[in-house]
């Protein structure tokens, strides 16, 4: 995520990007979601 706004941490993560095509178009908002190979008892995937 480039550029880094605020408490972000400054560096390069992959991410999947979720949202369609459309609504990127219209409302130019895009939703993600980052990719990690930690997973943390308590979270929920």
């Amino acid at each position: 995520m480039n550029p880094t706004i605020g408490g972000e941490i400054k560096k390069t993560r992959p991410v999947v990007v979720v949202s369609q095509d459309e609504m990127n178009r219209y409302l130019e908002t895009i939703v993600i979601c980052p990719l990690t190979t930690t997973i943390h008892p308590t979270w929920r995937f």
